[in-house]
């Protein structure tokens, strides 16, 4: 049986105020303390689904970014912003798993409504929800690494696994791999998918040169990283486009 998870929200009026004008550091200080002070069930945080792993993994080829272990992360969650969680991100259902703790200091596992997610960080890498249009007028949704944020330009990343079934001795098993990533740039606001150079030169038609010049000093570090490769070129984009 399906487990929901949903507490109370306890908000003081006086929260968001003393939240406001703080760095970015404080305002996570302030967080935290705010939820000691209310108790773990009595955050948004606590809604969502109980989670058990379904599959029986084989060459530890799991279905999660980074590592199958829980990492120390953030989320922006119904509204509000939770720092020092234990998290993953499962790559082939788009998940979110946190594990928390209840009043008696018991460990229990969630995994998190989509929905309700509008971002999050694991592992220093950034994740944001986008829904939009390209400029062709294909929709787009899901989660993104956000590699480059700008006021005018940003570059994301779409991360996803591919899963596969094996049988051994009458027991069934699950292998996960890498799909191929999806790269996408939002300039002023538009989204374009970008899968080669002329797409690139599409995008920006009076940097032509510039990109032509990269590709032709950078063809090593195309070949080796081309995560990298294509970061440091929109890094430079970015530049001549601010």
């Amino acid at each position: 049986m399906i487990k929901y998870f949903k507490f109370p929200l306890i908000v003081f009026l006086i929260f968001p105020l003393f939240c406001s004008g703080q760095s970015e550091g404080s305002q996570q200080a302030v967080y935290n303390w705010f939820d000691n002070v209310v108790g773990f069930e009595n955050i948004g945080i606590y809604n969502g689904v109980e989670f058990k792993e379904k599959d029986k993994v084989v060459n530890e080829n799991h279905s999660y970014f980074s590592s199958a272990n829980f990492l120390v992360g953030s989320i922006d969650y119904d509204g509000e912003s939770y720092f020092n969680l234990n998290m993953k991100y499962n790559l082939h259902e788009q998940d979110v798993i946190v594990k928390l703790k209840n009043s008696n200091s018991s460990e229990f596992v969630i995994k998190l409504l989509k929905e309700k997610i509008d971002g999050f960080t694991i592992n220093t890498h950034r994740f944001v929800k986008i829904k939009g249009i390209d400029l062709k007028g294909n929709s787009i949704s899901g989660f993104y690494e956000e590699v480059l944020s700008g006021a005018k330009l940003k570059f994301l990343i779409r991360h996803q696994k591919i899963k596969s079934e094996l049988h051994r001795d009458f027991v069934m098993y699950a292998e996960y791999k890498m799909a191929k990533k999806e790269y996408l740039v939002s300039f002023e606001n538009s989204y374009k998918w970008i899968k080669s150079k002329s797409d690139l030169i599409d995008l920006f038609p009076e940097l032509k040169a510039q990109i032509h010049s990269y590709y032709k000093v950078n063809r090593q570090l195309k070949r080796l990283d081309y995560d990298k490769f294509l970061t440091e070129l929109l890094k430079d984009l970015k530049t001549l486009t601010a």
